[in-house]
């Protein structure tokens, strides 16, 4: 039974605390976007954030859309990060750029990893565009 917007939107756990879709793909007949995830604090969890990518399919002229895929970014989990802020940056369709960025309130500092994902849902680190390192990763 289809649901309605405030339906799905009511519940969304408090636990997410950012969904940010963004890039064009197409595979095997299919087309969609890519999704980032960013769970903050849920119970149980092996650290402080999280974040998922997910490949979501359109269909019916976009009215239908079907997560087909979704991976955890590994090295978020890994650097128990306190908070997580996520953008997609993409240039061509089956190729987007995730951007984690996280603050660091003890340095007043903001630390960000590149993630170059595919059509697949597969994922790779990647470094910062030039014009966008910090003076600190420049030297």
């Amino acid at each position: 039974m289809a649901q309605d917007a405030a339906s799905i939107v009511q519940s969304i756990p408090g636990a997410v605390t950012e969904v940010t879709t963004g890039g064009a793909w197409t595979n095997a007949g299919q087309t969609g976007a890519f999704r980032a995830i960013v769970v903050t604090g849920a119970p149980g969890a092996e650290a402080p954030v999280t974040v998922h990518l997910q490949l979501v399919a359109f269909s019916g002229g976009g009215a239908d859309a079907t997560v087909l895929k979704t991976t955890p970014i590994k090295e978020v989990t890994e650097r128990k990060l306190q908070n997580a802020f996520v953008n997609f940056d993409a240039d061509a369709e089956n190729k987007a750029t995730l951007i984690i960025t996280s603050y660091d309130a003890v340095k007043d500092t903001d630390n960000s990893l590149y993630i170059e994902v595919n059509a697949d849902g597969a994922y790779k680190l990647t470094e910062a565009p030039k014009d966008e390192m910090t003076d600190a990763a420049k030297k």
